[in-house]
């Protein structure tokens, strides 16, 4: 509800039922835009489950101040307390709440922002300090388009992380993306690169990891009625334990047939293999899947594979294990929510 131009109330309700815990969350506060380029949100929230109840205040502020045309910075402090119960984590130990914190924390970052015709470069510095851990974090990224059907990513983040239990934890990664996209769209192509590391220290022991992903993905339209993706994936890891070394390549390779029944309906077949090399192994994702657009930008789809698969750098893209899924794909634009709106019949 807006109090006023710059301050709005607002109150949300929340409920999460599990098989290992319920939950329900009472949120009210208030946003607000006290000038130009802030904006600040406070709310306090009660939160009941089987562990007991417990009362916690969220505050936030960000500021962003736009240096020229090409030039931005801001900044953002965003600090929750708890007030009065027990903190704790509602469904497992390393999945944190639907809403709010399981601990006190503060969180600090600043970033700076430069904007040209045909490339972009953004930098941010983030800080959070809590009772059972301190985070530091540096970001960067970039974005060029030398030419109008070809994009060009790169990004790169460093982590390290001080826990209370005096183990350490670094994580670094960086990633290069390619898009290539003619005017006639026959064919689309991208491909991303990822090189991963990450160690981990603790009292007794010390785990190194690092891994190259690359991601290919093309897309060909036949014609007017049907399309076909082609994936391509490949991944090399390494391990260390202490003494103990395993390494291993692993590769992908899938496709997906569409076909158009009309304006708003169509129907797809899908399949993939997973090859581990020194398992001498394959894993297979097979199955259909039927879409409706009931609205402009706005596809559904209800699909069942026969067989299936997890992994967590080529399953995060699309739908690999065994079963039944849904998928909903949204793509925004300045008409698309006006669409939405129409089709729900909301005035």
């Amino acid at each position: 509800y807006r109090l006023t131009r710059a301050v709005s109330l607002f109150a949300e309700q929340e409920l999460t039922d599990g098989d290992s815990a319920r939950t329900a969350s009472t949120r009210a506060g208030l946003n607000a835009t006290p000038w130009n380029g802030a904006q600040v949100r406070t709310s306090m929230e009660q939160n009941l489950n089987e562990a007991g109840r417990r009362v916690y205040g969220n505050f936030g502020l960000a500021q962003t101040w736009q240096i020229n045309p090409k030039l931005s910075m801001s900044f953002s402090i965003d600090r929750s307390q708890l007030i009065s119960g027990q903190n704790n984590n509602s469904f497992h130990p390393d999945q944190p709440p639907a809403s709010g914190s399981s601990e006190d924390f503060s969180a600090y970052s600043t970033g700076l922002s430069y904007r040209e015709l045909n490339w972009t470069f953004d930098t941010r510095a983030e800080l959070r300090t809590s009772d059972s851990e301190d985070k530091i974090g540096f970001l960067a990224g970039s974005i060029i388009e030398p030419r109008n059907f070809l994009g060009l990513s790169l990004h790169g983040s460093f982590y390290t992380t001080e826990r209370s239990d005096r183990s350490k934890t670094d994580d670094a990664d960086l990633s290069f993306g390619i898009a290539w996209r003619p005017h006639d769209r026959s064919w689309i192509v991208l491909n991303r690169l990822d090189l991963v590391a990450a160690e981990s220290e603790t009292v007794s022991s010390t785990t190194r990891h690092w891994k190259a992903v690359n991601r290919l993905n093309a897309f060909w339209r036949a014609n007017e009625k049907n399309r076909l993706t082609f994936k391509l994936g490949v991944r090399y890891a390494s391990d260390k334990y202490d003494t103990l070394k395993y390494s291993g390549l692993t590769g992908l390779l899938g496709t997906e047939w569409r076909h158009d029944i009309n304006k708003r309906f169509d129907f797809g077949l899908h399949g993939s293999v997973l090859q581990v090399q020194e398992l001498s192994q394959a894993l297979y994702h097979s199955g259909a899947s039927f879409g409706v657009s009931p609205a402009k930008n706005f596809w559904i789809s209800l699909g069942y594979n026969v067989t299936g698969f997890q992994d967590d750098d080529f399953s995060g893209a699309d739908y690999t294990a065994q079963g039944p899924f849904v998928k909903f794909r949204f793509k925004f634009d300045q008409n698309s929510v006006r669409d939405a709106l129409k089709w729900l019949k909301v005035n």
